[in-house]
């Protein structure tokens, strides 16, 4: 086999841990989605099969350095690249919120003590992040806002869709999110929201 063929047959092996990579990182990551405690258990045997592959693929490239000369250069920065993608996936939430809301202008939740959850990103000035949900399993979307003085106007239903832990409207203090009360009987689940300080 030639040295050129050689490298490229080193480089296709990296496309299933890429790939795989990928997956993980697209289906932590989605700001649209639900998840019960079952994803959760998917996403945890995802990376163990990420891991496996790694493993195996850096075991193999490391003995075929030492053991052959021809193609080292290619080998080195195929371990270089996958680590750096199994790295990317196994940071996953921390490492892309971080990068999403990193610069967000406001961010509240319920208080720890509900058990409900319930959370609330102002990502710019126009589009806004909501997080809802119960001890075992979470629901996300985005949406535009609109500020009039201090209250806070959410569009695309949340109190309907949060099933009413989330409100269409809060008054904006500065450390809450109080939920404009429309209907009381209704809206029994809807809470305070705790505004978190930035550091």
């Amino acid at each position: 086999m030639t040295k050129s063929r050689l490298n490229i047959k080193i480089y296709l092996w990296t496309i299933p841990i890429l790939l795989l990579s990928g997956l993980i990182v697209y289906l932590d990551n989605s700001l649209n989605r639900c998840s019960e405690l079952v994803h959760a258990f998917g996403d945890i045997f995802l990376l163990l099969v990420l891991f496996l592959f790694i493993v195996i693929f850096i075991i193999i490239q490391i003995y075929k350095t030492i053991k052959h000369t021809e193609s080292r250069k290619s080998r080195i920065w195929s371990i270089i690249i996958v680590v750096i993608a199994t790295l990317l996936a196994f940071q996953g939430n921390l490492f892309w919120k971080e990068i999403r809301f990193g610069n967000s202008i406001l961010s509240a939740s319920i208080y720890p003590d509900q058990l409900d959850i319930g959370q609330i990103e102002l990502l710019d000035n126009k589009k806004y992040y909501a997080l809802y949900g119960h001890i075992d399993w979470s629901c996300a979307f985005t949406d535009s806002y609109q500020k009039h003085g201090d209250t806070l106007i959410l569009n695309g239903a949340p109190f309907k869709k949060s099933n009413g832990i989330l409100a269409d409207k809060y008054i904006l203090t500065d450390s809450t999110l109080i939920p404009i009360k429309t209907m009381v009987k209704t809206m029994k689940r809807t809470e305070i929201m705790k505004i978190k300080k930035r550091k």
